[in-house]
């Protein structure tokens, strides 16, 4: 993805690639943006002050290069910016070594016919754009005429148009001595130094450029000279002479030359003038003229009157030219038309401090916006934003509420208003606030849940739900709002009694609030009420034949209850129905997914793509799933990522702001050890979403790589200060962990759950850092203090439960997830959860029965039917029953390696070698497939099937696999270790192994494992 320097202004928009404007090749850097400044305190002091920065600094290409500061200079560095042109001279002038003669001479005659020839030759093929071959014909003319200029010249060119700068450099500089005044040879040079940032030596090349008498004023050099040596004072520090130089630019380049017209990159910089103006402009400001830049401020801002960055400064130099009274109007204009962003509150905030006149800054912003209309959504922002700003909190609320009472459906009223809560007073408001905006726009439910769920689970709306209780608050609610009553409910984990009845108010004071039922379904599988879900669904399909929505909620019913061969018929009955609803045919990719059937969900996700090429669910789904399959030692990795990449360079095309798009661009660069590149991605992403995690932790990682730790560490600690987050803390405790300061890890982790109470999350990561640490038995103390303070959290004690086993007290850990089933109630999914504890700790009889009591509750439960009917298989009983449990689960999952060994298993132990090994074959086909265990059933089968060389490959693959392991073996996984060793060490002293038996054969003492398979899904 080409890389491209944005600007913000009302929003990000690419002014142009920095590649269109570049000259031989070169390439002008992106700036990047600085943090805006916070409001200066007391008294301003107008001699040093310089007003807060609003916005990101704007970029057109790569003309306006950041100052990094905006205070006048002073001391040696406002000396160096006074100089004049001589002393400058005397200081960039480079040393003896430099400026050596060449090692030849220049030619002194008539040059080689066939060097000519050459060199005619080379520049054809410049001309044409063929620069590999140019270069071929240059170098042989160089062997004739070493020292020829104008080869060394081209040869330059030539390489800086094939972004080989280095090696370019070094041909113009063997020019340079040749022929030391020419302009051409001077500019590229004085271009490369730029670049590489040694800017003494680029306007040492540029000052020679500019002093030719070879220059020509029809010559389109001449004010690139101009502008590039005025540049190159800037960056160099000598703002007086960079000024005069852009000046003399914007002089030269409005005189209409014929000339002009075919230089591209000239023609940008004139279209673009603004950029020049603010750039000279910076520099006065920066040896305190400020009288000179306002005039230029002014033409920077009539060219591009929205930019909160160029208003910010010219209001800046208003202020210090004694302009105050524009100042403050242009002020208050800006916090209107950036709806009272909170860098230019600060900028309006420090114009009123200047005159002391704090007091009137609400007065006036009241009276400038014509509040009195009521109709003004900028308006009702602004003041909202003031009023929040000088610290009256409620009466900014009070402005929202009140325009949105009569606006509904305005949402960026209502996000704003959002982000307000901060009480149970204020979320009581505002969830009446979010009712009315889905009774006013129906049609954008999702954009309003996505506004509102963040703030239901937030700590203001956690009070709110302690402090109403939903029995006595529910008979005042409308449908909407007990719709969003249990929304907020359902995200504090609250009683399911109380979550069940605010829905089912919610639909029957609302029979036509769609989303209300939708929610209730998707929350009704979630407690694995299926019947009752279903119910739903279809008595909304029988009402509604045209309701996608319905249908896809009957999908995700049979999906949950592990019908995934009646979900495929009703996904593929759906897309039939509802062939251009996307997310019909996203249910029925996932459905073959599942099913592990990835070529049909390859092809359908890629129909998908090709049908509706801006659905970005699609891209994702087909992206993660080859990236995960690239890791599978049986597919081709190569392949997969190639794939994915191609799929990846589609998304990006179609939709340039994905953020998922974006984001893995970035991995995949740094994949390729691009960091510069991913690093540059993803601080661009950040400015749009600041904290996010999905960009945050990426980059912090990159930065980390690069070998800039501290500055890693500083983003994410300053992140966290602003809005902590479990992702973004592990992340840091990760780097902290890798840089061996192994205390900070501990500190950072306990110090957020302390400050988090309420946060699971924050909790589990404190465990999980605290066992990272070999602090074990510190981890699970918290989590034991953990399970108390959130019971319901499986993850909570699904983790107390694996510290317990990773301890050796195994029946800790059953306990912890045994607590868990009692305190929240039986259902397939957690006493499934169970057996595979059970199993660990070797509790035969105890995983049996709850399997079978998994199937007596969900008789299709795929996992359960697997794991039961491979253990019977293993022991050789019950065989009769086994088989139609496997073969169920095979129907669901035809393609899944564990249940087909299961298979393959069973026909073991019936005698029937041949379709073992044909089962077996196949499971070890697929992905995930290569497990020891299963290799090493495909050796027993073909063992017995009289295809013994076949055999020992396969025990030898299953052996050498676990000796490859650096994670230690869990039981079941040591019992195929020790078989492995035994039936190899037999066959290689000439003995028979002693196999496992099939079930009408006496059991040996170690045949193998007896427990759940190691291959089954956990």
């Amino acid at each position: 993805m080409p890389v491209t320097c944005r600007e913000s202004s009302a929003g990000v928009r690419v002014i142009l690639s920095a590649a269109v404007i570049v000259a031989g090749g070169l390439l002008a850097g992106c700036p990047s943006a600085p943090q805006p400044k916070e409001a200066l305190p007391g008294a301003i002091d107008l001699r040093t002050a310089s007003a807060p920065v609003v916005g990101s600094e704007p970029v057109a290409g790569g003309i306006y290069v950041s100052l990094g500061s905006y205070t006048p200079l002073s001391g040696p560095a406002l000396t160096r910016a006074m100089s004049d042109r001589n002393e400058v001279q005397a200081t960039v002038a480079p040393s003896a070594s430099t400026t050596a003669p060449a090692s030849q001479p220049a030619s002194t005659g008539e040059p080689p016919p066939l060097a000519v020839k050459y060199y005619l030759q080379g520049r054809e093929k410049f001309l044409d754009g063929a620069n590999s071959e140019a270069m071929e014909f240059l170098d042989k003319a160089l062997q004739l005429d070493p020292n020829a200029f104008t080869v060394l010249r081209l040869m330059g060119r030539v390489c800086f148009a094939s972004s080989q700068l280095a090696r370019g450099s070094l041909y113009l500089q063997r020019a340079q001595q040749q022929q030391p005044n020419d302009v051409e040879v001077n500019y590229l040079l004085g271009r490369y130094w730029l670049e590489r940032k040694d800017f003494d030596r680029a306007v040492y090349y540029l000052m020679r450029a500019d002093d030719s008498p070879e220059r020509e004023v029809s010559s389109a050099e001449t004010p690139l000279v101009s502008f590039y040596l005025a540049r190159a004072y800037q960056l160099a520090g000598f703002h007086k002479l960079a000024a005069a130089e852009y000046e003399r630019f914007l002089e030269t380049a409005a005189i209409p030359v014929p000339g002009y017209r075919y230089d591209r990159e000239l023609n940008f910089l004139i279209e673009e003038q603004w950029a020049t103006h603010l750039a000279f402009a910076e520099n006065e400001v920066m040896i305190g003229a400020y009288a000179q830049a306002l005039p230029h401020y002014a033409a920077a801002s009539q060219e591009q009157p929205d930019d909160p960055f160029i208003t910010s400064r010219y209001i800046n130099a208003l202020v210090h030219t004694g302009q105050n009274e524009q100042a403050r109007e242009r002020a208050i204009a800006l916090v209107s038309t950036t709806n009272g962003s909170e860098g230019s509150l600060q900028l309006l905030s420090w114009v009123y401090k200047v005159d002391h006149r704090e007091g009137q800054l609400v007065a006036d912003v009241r009276s400038r916006l014509h509040m009195d209309s009521g109709d003004d959504a900028s308006a009702a922002l602004t003041l909202a934003a003031t009023l929040d700003y000088v610290g009256e909190k409620r009466k900014a609320f009070a402005t929202l509420d009140d325009y949105l009472k009569q606006h509904a459906g305005n949402l960026d009223v209502l996000e704003r208003l959002l982000k307000r809560v901060d009480s149970s007073e204020t979320f009581a408001l505002a969830l009446q606030a979010t009712a009315r905006a889905l009774a006013a726009v129906p049609d954008k439910n999702d954009a309003i849940l996505k506004l509102f769920l963040p703030v239901a689970r937030s700590p203001a709306a956690a009070t709110y739900v302690a402090q109403s209780g939903a029995a006595e608050s529910v008979q005042e609610m409308t449908g909407t709002v007990a719709y969003l009553q249990a929304l907020t409910l359902q995200a504090h984990n609250a009683d399911p009694r109380t979550i069940d009845a605010t829905f089912r108010d919610a639909i029957d004071r609302s029979p036509e609030l769609p989303a209300a039922r939708d929610a209730y379904v998707t929350w009704l599988l979630s407690q694995e009420r299926y019947k009752e879900a279903s119910a739903l669904v279809e008595e909304a399909i029988h009402k509604n034949q045209g309701s996608a929505r319905a249908w896809e909620l009957l999908i995700e019913s049979e999906t949950a209850q592990q019908r995934y061969t009646n979900a495929l018929h009703i996904a593929q009955d759906a897309r039939k129905k509802y062939p251009d609803d996307p997310e019909v045919r996203l249910e029925l990719a996932n459905i073959y997914r599942i099913r592990v059937e990835d070529a049909a969900a390859d092809a359908e996700l890629n129909r998908l793509i090709n049908d509706f090429p801006k659905f970005e669910p699609a891209y994702v789904a087909l992206i993660n799933s080859l990236v995960q399959r690239s890791q599978d030692v049986m597919l081709n990795e190569t392949r997969e990522l190639n794939a994915a990449v191609s799929v990846l360079a589609r998304l990006v095309r179609e939709l340039p702001d994905s953020k998922y798009g974006q984001v893995t661009s970035a991995t995949v660069y740094a994949r390729a050890g691009r960091f510069e590149e991913a690093s540059a991605m993803l601080r661009r992403l950040l400015q749009q979403y600041p904290d996010d995690p999905e960009v945050l932790s990426p980059l912090a990682q990159i930065t980390q790589i690069m070998g800039h730790t501290a500055e890693a560490e500083d983003m994410l600690q300053a992140s966290l200060a602003r809005h902590p987050q479990a992702d973004v803390a592990r992340t840091l405790a990760a780097i902290y962990r890798d840089e061996q300061k192994n205390a900070e890890a501990t500190d950072l982790v306990t110090k957020l759950a302390k400050e988090n109470p309420d946060d699971v999350a924050f909790a589990i990561l404190q465990a999980s850092v605290l066992e990272s640490l070999k602090k074990r038995d510190e981890a699970i103390a918290e989590m034991n203090a953990a399970i108390v303070k959130f019971p319901r959290s499986q993850d909570a004690a699904v983790l107390l439960g694996r510290l317990e086993e990773m301890a050796g007290d195994e029946e800790a850990a059953i306990k912890a997830v045994q607590g868990f089933v009692q305190r929240n109630g039986e259902s397939p999914d957690r006493l499934y959860l169970l057996t595979h504890f059970y199993s660990a700790a070797g509790k035969d009889d105890e995983m049996v029965s709850t399997l079978e009591r998994v199937l007596a509750i969900m008789p299709d439960h795929t996992g359960a039917n697997n794991d039961l009917g491979y253990f019977w298989v293993n022991e050789g009983i019950r065989m009769d029953q086994a088989e139609p449990m496997i073969r169920k689960a095979i129907d669901n999952e035809p393609n899944n390696s564990a249940f087909l060994d299961s298979m393959g298993w069973l026909c073991y132990k019936q005698g029937k070698f041949g379709e073992s090994v044909t089962w077996l074959e196949k499971a070890v086909s697929m992905p995930g497939g290569r497990e020891a265990e299963v290799m090493q059933h495909l050796g027993d089968a073909l063992y017995r099937a009289g295809r013994k060389p076949e055999a020992l490959e396969w025990w030898v693959q299953a052996q050498a696999q676990m000796a490859g392991r650096s994670d230690p073996l869990s039981k079941d996984e040591q019992q195929v270790k020790n078989y492995l060793e035994q039936v190899l060490a037999a066959e290689r002293s000439g003995g028979t192994p002693q196999l496992s038996p099939t079930a009408t054969e006496p059991k040996p003492q170690a045949a193998g494992p007896t427990s759940l398979p190691s291959a089954a899904p956990q």
